[in-house]
């Protein structure tokens, strides 16, 4: 499958070299656009929010059927093997041809106008990210569909350095790095402890910069257990 035509939905999509697309194969360009919202700033791997991508396919012909089965799964491999990817939640779904009309004649993402017709939202709309952080719309969704989870490794080596910024202002993280280096621990309640101590250390500004420090560290941030 080779993209023959980009429709960019809104404004930060249009702001992405979108054109540089087509031509280039469905598996090509979603690692494409992964990559080109991380560099725009729209995915940030160093900051501990969770990051989601949605791709989602439609089958607009029935004879294609077989084919489009064919490409969830080349996107789902490429997805779980992409090398650089960046350290994402990525969502593969498939949408009927009804929802495809329909998001188009509500100019909304298709995948983002799936996940809403999960939910009463009162015409305002979800982003992934609003959606799945709640867990009852997360537990919900993975019952019907497949979610591709962030790379453990990846997610661990995240925290970590957090947990580094954290120490060398003699913050007390003993227990949370404990915790990071137990097999099985809940990584996403651990990002979360860790976040709400990172919060109250340096604020509301969160991710470390190119120097290693974290963004709009105060002076004197102290010690939010005192």
């Amino acid at each position: 499958s080779v993209v023959v035509r980009v429709k960019p939905m809104n404004k930060d999509a249009r702001s992405l070299d979108y054109k540089s697309l087509v031509g280039l194969s469905a598996e090509e360009a979603t690692l494409k656009i992964i990559e080109m919202a991380t560099e725009a700033g729209f995915i940030d791997p160093e900051d501990l929010e969770e990051d989601y991508v949605l791709v989602t396919t439609v089958n607009v012909d029935e004879e294609e059927e077989e084919e489009t089965e064919e490409l969830n799964e080349r996107l789902k491999d490429i997805i779980e093997n992409g090398g650089e990817l960046p350290d994402v939640n990525v969502v593969v779904m498939k949408a009927e041809k009804i929802a495809w009309f329909e998001a188009n004649d509500k100019k909304v993402p298709l995948g983002m106008y799936v996940i809403n017709g999960m939910v009463q939202h009162d015409g305002v709309w979800y982003t992934a990210g609003e959606f799945f952080s709640n867990p009852e719309n997360k537990k919900n969704y993975e019952k019907k569909n497949e979610l591709l989870v962030r790379k453990t490794d990846k997610t661990i080596g995240l925290l970590d350095r957090f947990l580094d910024r954290l120490e060398g202002d003699d913050i007390d993280v003993a227990a949370l790095r404990t915790r990071l280096e137990t097999e099985g621990e809940d990584l996403d309640a651990l990002r979360l402890d860790i976040k709400a101590l990172w919060e109250a250390t340096y604020g509301d500004e969160e991710g470390i910069d190119g120097n290693g420090k974290p963004k709009g560290k105060p002076e004197n941030p102290g010690n939010p257990n005192d």
